[in-house]
């Protein structure tokens, strides 16, 4: 039998709840440890025995393997470059990054240190996706010049005005 891989979660919004813990709860190979959460104990309510800590340093003890940032956005490349510096594997929502550059330092620092970042890529799975990679694939419309997917959601309190 393959070794338990115990994850730690920073951030626990809809990425969290919708993508990663569903997943996570199902599969045997994986234990959800810790969960990073600035107020409140809203993963408590999934995942009754996890440990709720509230700095992200927390999460990067040894019994942790894996670290998911489900931050907001400008926070994921200065977690990531901590998660990765303490021998942590990781996954990064999207963006990764503001700039290519930091990307590639996450990149080459996880190289360093032997372990694995990797930006979560959910949405090719989609049969929107897959359907065009048929497409490409079977050659069925020529040259493309161009490609945009948008995945929208809509909240309205997401930023509420004031």
């Amino acid at each position: 039998m393959k070794p338990i891989i115990n994850v730690a979660i920073a951030g626990f919004g809809m990425s969290a709840q919708v993508f990663h813990v569903p997943f996570l709860l199902i599969d045997p190979r994986f234990k959800i440890k810790k969960v990073f959460e600035r107020s409140g104990e809203k993963s408590k309510q999934k995942i009754p025995d996890v440990e709720v800590v509230r700095d992200f340093a927390e999460l990067l003890t040894d019994e942790i393997d894996l670290v998911l940032i489900t931050t907001p956005n400008l926070t994921h490349y200065p977690l990531a470059k901590q998660a990765i510096q303490a021998g942590k594997h990781v996954i990064v929502e999207k963006p990764v990054s503001v700039t290519t550059e930091q990307v590639a330092e996450l990149g080459q620092l996880a190289g360093e240190i032997g372990i694995i970042v990797s930006p979560y890529q959910n949405r090719r799975w989609d049969s929107g996706f897959q359907a065009v990679k048929n497409i490409i694939a079977n050659n069925l419309i020529g040259d493309i010049v161009d490609y945009q997917v948008r995945y929208d959601r809509y909240s309205a309190n997401k930023n509420p005005k004031a």
